[in-house]
């Protein structure tokens, strides 16, 4: 039985070392793109996600019922005024692409602008359907001078992000009451939604939950039953009670039904960890040619 448990920690500790490379680290939703050049003069705008009025403070409530992606321009503290004029806005903002993945998205409607209080035009929103955009992936904002640094969306504003997120609470709960069991059940759902869902696989939660959650609940629930199995062979060795031998046999039972349990993340992760030494067996043969 001990060689069955060690199993179980070798084969995670080997996925381990492999991690994983979609899962959300950070963010960033504001970026900076030189839009205008002449000579020596450069003007550059700041692009922010923003609601549909211009505003920073979108909250995921809200967003989740617009039909359009707001990014909005704005003037660089380092730009000479801190307005646009019209003619900049008809003829440089307009130039201003959004990229996902190399591809082009196209605006959804015309440039909004937006006057402050002295009538000046200091901000102008962009707007984008939001069934052509990929929520997790980064943003990247070009024009004719520049491509700017990618702008990645905080994971609440995915579309299905406060659909798993609850599983997540759910599952860390488990794990700190020590019921392992229920712990990795309830993060194998997600895990098992991640295989159709390649959003899953981007939210900041994600690697906690595929790999640090669940391996420690295999690895806390079959040490127990290893612990135990020591004891009750003690206790057995020490009187041979046909007691002790039944206790043996439940807990023999239990072992079983824990591979049983845990064979569908072991399968997982020996896929994961196929697919990674096919990768490096890869690089190294392109290498070596």
């Amino acid at each position: 039985m001990k060689k069955i448990l060690l199993r179980f920690g070798i084969v995670i500790f080997v996925f381990s070392m492999f991690g994983t490379a979609n899962a959300q680290t950070s963010t960033k939703t504001n970026t900076e793109l030189i839009y205008k050049q002449k000579g020596s003069h450069i003007s550059t705008a700041v692009i922010y996600f923003s609601d549909k009025n211009g505003n920073d403070n979108i909250t995921p409530e809200e967003f989740v019922d617009y039909t359009d992606v707001y990014f909005t321009i704005k003037p660089a503290h380092s730009n000479e005024r801190n307005y646009f004029k019209e003619k900049e806005i008809a003829e440089d903002l307009n130039s201003i692409s959004l990229f996902q993945n190399g591809v082009n998205v196209s605006k959804s409607k015309a440039l909004l602008p937006v006057n402050n209080d002295a009538g000046k035009t200091d901000r102008v929103i962009m707007s984008f359907p939001k069934r052509d955009v990929v929520l997790y992936q980064p943003f990247e904002f070009r024009s004719p001078f520049d491509t700017s640094a990618p702008v990645q969306l905080p994971d609440k504003y995915f579309k299905y992000y406060f659909e798993f997120r609850p599983i997540y609470v759910d599952g860390l709960n488990y794990s700190d009451d020590k019921d392992y069991i229920s712990a990795y059940k309830t993060m194998m759902k997600i895990v098992d939604e991640a295989k159709t869902k390649e959003e899953v696989r981007h939210y900041s939660f994600w690697d906690s939950a595929s790999q640090t959650i669940i391996e420690t609940a295999i690895e806390q629930y079959t040490d127990s039953l290893s612990n135990l199995l020591e004891k009750l062979d003690a206790d057995f060795a020490s009187g041979f009670s046909k007691e002790d031998l039944e206790k043996q046999d439940s807990v023999y039972h239990l072992i079983k039904d824990a591979q049983q349990t845990f064979k569908p993340y072991m399968e997982w992760i020996s896929q994961k960890a196929g697919s990674m030494s096919d990768w490096l067996q890869n690089c190294w043969t392109n290498r070596r040619h």
